[in-house]
Parts: structure tokens; C-alpha cells; sequence
């Protein structure tokens, strides 16, 4: 088995950079002429999931948070690797939270390592196994020694914060950031009932009133997915979630108008709930195939303010909520 160490030269760079690296800095060429982080078009064989350490947060209570992602360079094709040999975390003591769901495209701050403050010189390595037929490993290291990969809980330029959410079974405490919070208990279902999983969110962020960009308000965006997976998982809109209603367009030929159309055509999916008064209940309607253990994510967004935006690093939290299936 080879290793690849994702954290040497140039591809390094790219890894760490990857918030605002655009499609031509992904052509990173690893030593042997192959270039590692060129998406590759859809060819029947599966390629490879790579791994990125987004940057690293210092929390007020003297702990670290280090925040990871991941590009799958599969175009339409859902990887699943288990946690084992092909997806594990060194130092082991924090693995077994990261994804083994891996969906197409580039995927930011999907989970989060925090590290006690004693601890804060610590490499917490993520591994991922190749899937395009080599037994080669893409590693990422998750650490806090350079300045340049720091991140913050500051507020954006137009006020813009992370989310806060909650479970109503857990202990009250509210999470944010790509560490997020998990519910605190686990919720149990049996194959082909459906069951309806809920988080509590609301914007914490304070917004100049007389700008016009969010004069009504900015609505959080939850969308519920697939984090870890013993089959497959089907989900249904929820009555707190209606269909959204088509927009009028007056003028085609605009911006506005063609983001109104591009809206209408592809509407949100049942799993995308929208808050409009920036706080509230996110619902879903799940159902599962198999019996197993399945943690579902569900991330809470204010993306549509002008300052928020997941390439931004800001702003978004995580929620998980593990479920256990039987027949």
C-alpha cells in the first residue's frame, strides 16, 4: 500500500486553500504525472475521495477546533467508505466521527476534531483509501501550528455569525461551527417506518437594518443528509415544509429573472427545509432500508446573506443525530 501524503509541496497548498481555490488550482500533478485533484469525468470507474483540512478555530474555552472536508471527484456517484482501514483518524481516540457517506463535489467543514488546550501541537491525521483500483492513501493532516489556516467566530462584514442549533433531547447546550452538535440521544427506528427527525436553529447574527440587501430578514437553510449509512435512506417532505410556490418572472432576460427560473426548475428537495424568520423547527420525514447504525446531518446555513457563503468558511453548523435500525 502506498501512502500519498496530501500535505507536501504544492498539493498541500491546494488542500489547505481549497476555500477559494477555483477549478484550474485543482489540477495539483502528484509525482507520478497523475494530477491528484483534477475532477474526472464520469467513465464508469469510481474515483477517488480526497480529503481537505479547512482550517482551525481557537475556542474561548482554551480547546482547538480543527474543521475538515472532502472532494469527491465523482461527478454523480455517492461513495461509501466504513470507517476502518479506508477512512480512519489518527490519533484514534477522535476517529469514528468522520463521514463514510461521501457525495459528489467539493463538501466543506463536514465535521470538526477539538483538541484540549494542552494538546494544541497535536497532528490529527484523515485518511482515505483510493478508490480508483490503487492501493494508495490520501492523508490530510488536521493541525494548528500555522497562523495562515486559523479561523474565527467573528462576525462577517455585514454581521453575518454561525447558526445556532439544538436538540430537544439533548442538554440545552446549543452548537455551532462546523463542530455542531450531536443529539443527545440516540433516536431508534425499524426498517421501512418512516420516522421524523427535528433540530431547532435560529440566527444569532445582528444585521444593519437600513441595508436593503436584508431589510426583510435572511431565512436559515437546512438540509438534512446521508452522514453515515447501513443502506439506503429515503427522504419525505414534511408537512412544516411545503412545496415552494413558483416565482413570477417578470423579465427573462434579467439576473433576477433567470435565478428565478433556474429556482422553478429545480426546486428544493424534501430533505431542504427553509426558516424564513431566521429561527425555528427543521423537520424531515425519514425512512430507512436496512436495519444498522445511520447518523443523519443535518447543516444549518444563512447563505443567503451577501457575507455568508461555505467557500467563506462562514456560516454554518452541523447537526447530527444517530438512529439505530431494526427489522
Amino acid at each position: 500500500m502506498r501512502i500519498r501524503t496530501v500535505g507536501r509541496g504544492v498539493a498541500f497548498v491546494l488542500l489547505l486553500c481549497g476555500v477559494v481555490a477555483g477549478a484550474a488550482a485543482l489540477e495539483a500533478q502528484a509525482t507520478d504525472g497523475r494530477l491528484l485533484l483534477q475532477p474526472q469525468p464520469s467513465s464508469g470507474g469510481q474515483q477517488n475521495v480526497i480529503p481537505f483540512m479547512e482550517g482551525w478555530y481557537a475556542n474561548e474555552d482554551g480547546t482547538y477546533t480543527v474543521a475538515f472536508g472532502y472532494l469527491n471527484l465523482n461527478q454523480e456517484t455517492v461513495v461509501a467508505i466504513p470507517v476502518g482501514e479506508d477512512n480512519r483518524i489518527e490519533v484514534a481516540e477522535y476517529d469514528g466521527m468522520q463521514p463514510t457517506i461521501f457525495l459528489p463535489g467539493r463538501h466543506r467543514g463536514v465535521f470538526a476534531v477539538t483538541l484540549p488546550a494542552d494538546r494544541k501541537g497535536e497532528d490529527v491525521w484523515w485518511n482515505l483509501g483510493a478508490r480508483d483500483g490503487t492501493e494508495e492513501v490520501m492523508r490530510v493532516p488536521g493541525r494548528t501550528s500555522a497562523i495562515a489556516y486559523e479561523l474565527d467566530w467573528n462576525k462577517r462584514p455585514q454581521g453575518s455569525l454561525h447558526p445556532l442549533v439544538w436538540f430537544e433531547s439533548g442538554s440545552g447546550e446549543e452548537g455551532r461551527g462546523p463542530g455542531g452538535i450531536a443529539a443527545g440521544r440516540t433516536v431508534t427506528a425499524t426498517v421501512g417506518s418512516p420516522i421524523v427527525l427535528s433540530i431547532n436553529a435560529r440566527d444569532p447574527s445582528e444585521r444593519d437594518p437600513d441595508d436593503f440587501r436584508s431589510a426583510e430578514g435572511v431565512a436559515l437553510r437546512v438540509v438534512w443528509s446521508t452522514y453515515q449509512s447501513s443502506g439506503d435512506v429515503e427522504f419525505t417532505r414534511h408537512q412544516s415544509n411545503p412545496v415552494p410556490e413558483q416565482e413570477e418572472v417578470v423579465d427573462s432576460t434579467s439576473a433576477a429573472g433567470r435565478r428565478a427560473i433556474a429556482r422553478n426548475n429545480n426546486p428544493p428537495g424534501p430533505e431542504s427545509v427553509r426558516l424564513e424568520e431566521g429561527h425555528g423547527l427543521a423537520s424531515v420525514i425519514v425512512t430507512f432500508s436496512e436495519p444498522g447504525e445511520y447518523v443523519l446531518r443535518a447543516q444549518v446555513d444563512n447563505f443567503n446573506a451577501v457575507d455568508s457563503a461555505s467557500n467563506d468558511q462562514c456560516c454554518w453548523t452541523n447537526g447530527y443525530v444517530r438512529v439505530r435500525v431494526t427489522r
